[in-house]
């Protein structure tokens, strides 16, 4: 598992032009709750094809438990009901 977030680490790190401390703060939070047990989810308004390749690319699919997308419900984002899913999921 320590190989996978290291990979996570330098990929996430290398690909996003943020400065560096913005850079952290996102992946560190995943990765507090990843090493205390809490699920975690991803709520986009993205397909999920163009979701997933990106999450894969960037290697954080070890990450996350539930993955919800625009393409699973009516009404997207900020209406509640995407992260309603998300919720019932986790």
């Amino acid at each position: 598992k320590h190989y996978h977030q290291r990979v996570a680490f330098e990929k996430y790190t290398q690909n996003l032009n943020y400065s560096k401390n913005l850079r952290l703060r996102p992946l560190l939070f995943v990765l507090r709750f990843n090493t205390q047990g809490i699920p975690t989810a991803i709520v986009t308004d993205l397909t999920a094809q163009i979701q997933f390749r990106k999450i894969v690319y960037f290697g954080l699919d070890h990450y996350f438990d539930h993955i919800s997308t625009g393409c699973e419900v009516t009404q997207g984002k900020p209406h509640p009901e995407i992260y309603l899913l998300a919720a019932q999921r986790l």
